[in-house]
């Protein structure tokens, strides 16, 4: 679970708030191609033709957000909801 006491959860915050939302739903059976398109969470490790190697600038930055389960999901859309 996420959390404000976290070192990185002030960066973190302004980069999930500074542009565009976009919410991708998919089934479960979708998490991991969906996990494969967007690639390892530090761009420079992503695949070459990855959403975060395209776009991803560092770690922070990494141009998307995903989360693994429907859970985490939720916790993560009431951390950005509750920013705005």
């Amino acid at each position: 679970m996420m959390r404000a006491c976290r070192p990185f959860f002030d960066r973190l915050k302004e980069i999930m708030t500074s542009g565009l939302v976009v919410q991708v739903l998919c089934f479960a059976r979708l998490v991991r191609r969906h996990r494969e398109l967007i690639g390892s969470t530090r761009p420079c490790y992503a695949d070459a033709c990855s959403i975060r190697r395209r776009f991803g600038t560092s770690a922070e930055a990494n141009a998307i957000h995903s989360s693994d389960s429907t859970a985490a999901a939720y916790r993560s859309l009431s951390v950005v909801l509750a920013l705005r």
